[in-house]
């Protein structure tokens, strides 16, 4: 079966993390988009938005963020848009070990994995 791209993934039937993984798309390459910018985008404050996002994924803000951004790189390392390094910096990670931590840590298996099939 196909797979879903990675905003219905994690949207599911939510409008309101819709809402937050649009904001977090179209700013996924800036690795300074954080919480902050989130919460200023969405108009409300950082600790709404935290009960909010807890509330609706059980993630802390921090790691939904992450999420969204491990999320959409393994569409673009399965899709071939993309080294494992170039495809890190497309979703605002800074540093590529630190990204091939959290996807092997989110996913199970590294992203060199995805981008070899």
């Amino acid at each position: 079966t196909e797979e879903k791209p990675y905003k219905e993934r994690i949207k599911g039937n939510d409008e309101y993390i819709g809402k937050a993984v649009e904001i977090l798309d179209k700013n996924i390459d800036n690795s300074e988009f954080s919480v902050n910018e989130l919460a200023d985008a969405l108009f409300i404050s950082r600790s709404q938005l935290h009960r909010k996002i807890k509330s609706l994924t059980g993630l802390s803000t921090t790691h939904f963020i992450r999420m969204v951004r491990l999320e959409k790189a393994k569409d673009l390392l399965t899709t071939n848009s993309g080294n494992v390094t170039e495809v890190a910096y497309m979703c605002g990670f800074s540093s590529q070990s630190y990204f091939t931590k959290s996807f092997t840590e989110y996913f199970g298996t590294p992203p060199s994995n995805l981008a070899k099939k």
